[in-house]
């Protein structure tokens, strides 16, 4: 099985099934750890529900997602450095999650 659908699929579960808990626990955080995103859209992923295309922080969030954990990496430009990180935060914010 493809790696990128592997982890989606792994990140979807996570989130269905603590969406479910959201609604029981009000008090629950559920949250996206999204750090490799950006390499696999840059390498081609794409993130679908019921078919249907959308950005994948977007899509957490219409599934019940309100919080993005953001690693950073000091002395670091690469994978989780500054630049990405700023990226995914920006992008966080605008689909209406919250950083963390």
């Amino acid at each position: 099985m493809n790696r990128s659908r592997l982890l989606l699929g792994g990140l979807f579960l996570a989130v269905s099934v603590a969406a479910g808990a959201e609604i029981a626990r009000p008090d629950f955080m559920l949250g996206v750890d999204a750090n490799y995103a950006l390499q696999m859209e840059a390498k081609g992923a794409r993130w679908k529900w019921d078919g249907r295309e959308r950005d994948l922080l977007v899509g957490m969030r219409e599934e019940g997602a309100r919080w993005l954990r953001v690693r950073l990496w000091t002395n670091d430009d690469g994978v989780n450095g500054r630049n990405e990180a700023t990226t995914l935060v920006e992008r966080a914010v605008k689909a209406g999650l919250q950083p963390e």
